[in-house]
């Protein structure tokens, strides 16, 4: 179940990034699609930790491209707080980096447990 959530993480990371470009006047597919895609996750799963962490990080992202403000939980206050805030771009390449991981943690697991399953059938 974990890995489910964690690829669908990625899946919004990814799309949202692209969806978000505004090249012909406005993004394909406005902040608030992806807010309510975002707010489901947290509706439906028992987030861990770091799934916590990254779906804030991408409602954060959708808050600075939309201009929108937010009570913001203690984990964003960095990120936010004007002394400490960093650049987007690099913010972005941390992000692309934590959902890289996230997506390799998942891609691991599903693996050991195909191994697990093959050596079961083995015996």
């Amino acid at each position: 179940m974990l890995a489910l959530v964690d690829q669908e993480i990625a899946h919004i990371s990814r799309a949202m990034k692209l969806s978000m470009i505004s090249d012909l006047g406005g993004p394909i597919l406005p902040a608030d699609y992806w807010r309510k895609r975002l707010h489901a996750l947290l509706d439906s799963y028992h987030l861990t930790k770091g799934q916590l962490c990254v779906v804030d990080s991408l409602l954060l992202q959708l808050d600075v491209q939309s201009g929108v403000r937010r009570n913001k939980p203690a984990a964003a206050v960095a990120l936010a707080d004007a002394d400490h805030a960093q650049p987007l771009g690099e913010a972005g390449a941390q992000l692309d980096a934590l959902t890289a991981a996230i997506a390799k943690a998942g891609h691991d697991a599903e693996s050991a447990a195909g191994d697990e399953t093959a050596a079961a059938a083995a015996l």
